[in-house]
């Protein structure tokens, strides 16, 4: 059976003391040792950020980095940052992430690198590998926009407030757009008025 907890006691903070916290406390050790037996008790992961620099200087040169290189670099990172939200951290070494970035951002940038032999050959990886991961870092920008879930009466007027500063700079860069479009119509017209 389902209890239905009133409203006031669903928002109340679990009581250590209490005997629904003992039970959900067992759950979570429960499930927290099958994902620990699933992961084979391999709790440390190798971020691919620690290789981005590394390769990028490999790839333009060890001397002081160029901007095209540096936007690479920065751009590589933040696909990495995003790739943290997948699980390709848990089915693929380091190095390969790393060189899928660095694949995605030519790509994306438009760079050209040695194709003969390929350049990720050197990092270890294949094009197969790449784009598989690209792909799936690809994959989170077609997704929705996460939204905020408040969990309290506090959060929920704080998301209030953040949608309706949303709404508002959305209405004003309607209204710049109009005004953008009104004064360009309005030079145009300029030589024709009479003063």
């Amino acid at each position: 059976k389902r209890r239905y907890l009133e409203a006031e006691e669903a928002e109340k903070v679990l009581d250590r003391t209490s005997k629904r916290y003992a039970r959900w406390s067992n759950e979570v050790r429960k499930v927290e040792l099958v994902m620990l037996r699933e992961l084979g008790y391999t709790v440390y992961v190798d971020h691919p950020h620690r290789f981005i620099l590394f390769y990028v200087r490999t790839l333009f040169g060890n001397g002081a980095l160029s901007d095209t290189s540096k936007q690479l670099a920065q751009k590589a990172w933040n696909y990495l940052n995003d790739a943290m939200r997948t699980d390709v951290c848990l089915r693929y070494r380091p190095e390969i992430i790393a060189t899928a970035a660095i694949y995605l951002t030519v790509r994306m940038m438009q760079i050209s690198l040695p194709s003969n032999p390929p350049w990720y050959r050197l990092f270890g990886a294949t094009k197969l590998e790449l784009e598989e991961i690209s792909s799936i870092i690809a994959e989170l920008y077609t997704r929705d926009k996460a939204e905020y879930i408040p969990v309290s009466e506090k959060d929920k007027k704080y998301n209030i407030i953040c949608k309706m500063r949303d709404t508002l700079k959305k209405k004003m860069a309607e209204n710049t757009a109009v005004k953008t479009k009104e004064d360009k119509k309005a030079e145009r017209l300029q030589p024709y008025c009479i003063r």
